[in-house]
């Protein structure tokens, strides 16, 4: 969804959301690990619980963008469309990485699709709603060296967290403990959203760096 975007700093409502996300996702985590469905995290049937992530992201923008009445925009149609349109060119070519890594393609194929629309979902959706199209392309592109604004680099900085946390939970698997929660796609499922909550809280603490140093520079933090 382009236009008129954050520009050099987050905003009040960004950094709220990211401390809204570190509280949300321990109780998620929570939820699944109560009800017994991080065993299932890698099954169709349990893509209504992810896709609650994915719900609650696109209510993070549309909370986001009422708070930024400039951002609000005619072409909403084209723009989501737009999105959508990322979203699974993000998701095939997350499954593809995901292969070329060591993920079965076709004899397990529900469980990589079911990790890559993890993966997708809380790295190439936020950063798409945020930043727009051309922005997720450039960080998706250069993972390693990527310069821009201190927004897109606090995206770029959750976008690498969470794929951390994806290959440091992918370490248990060869593991000779045979345990269930060893299988594919579990520990990488659930490592992608470790790092994506520990990705908000770090994000959350910069801002407060960030936030005495634009309330100092302008005299206020919200834009």
């Amino acid at each position: 969804m382009q236009g008129k975007r954050v520009s050099v700093e987050y905003s009040q409502v960004l950094h709220s959301m990211d401390v809204v996300t570190s509280l949300y996702l321990p109780l998620y985590v929570g939820y699944l690990f109560y009800n017994n469905l991080l065993l299932k995290i890698g099954r169709f049937d349990n893509i209504h619980n992810i896709l609650i992530l994915a719900a609650i992201e696109i209510i993070k923008y549309i909370f986001y963008t009422l708070r930024n009445k400039s951002l609000i925009q005619k072409n909403h149609v084209k723009d989501f469309f737009k999105v959508i349109g990322m979203f699974l060119l993000s998701l095939i070519s997350i499954y593809i990485m995901a292969v070329l890594f060591g993920a079965p393609a076709l004899s397990n194929f529900e469980e990589t699709f079911m990790f890559s629309f993890i993966v997708t979902t809380v790295t190439a959706l936020p950063v798409c709603l945020h930043l727009g199209l051309k922005d997720t392309l450039n960080i998706f592109l250069s993972l390693t060296s990527y310069e821009g604004t201190e927004t897109q680099k606090l995206f770029m900085l959750k976008v690498r967290l969470t794929l951390l946390g994806a290959w440091l939970g992918a370490i248990v698997i060869p593991l000779d403990w045979n345990r269930p929660w060893q299988n594919w796609p579990i520990p990488t499922s659930v490592g992608t959203i470790l790092g994506y909550m520990v990705a908000n809280w770090i994000c959350s603490l910069l801002q407060y760096k960030n936030r005495g140093r634009l309330i100092k520079k302008t005299g206020k933090y919200a834009l």
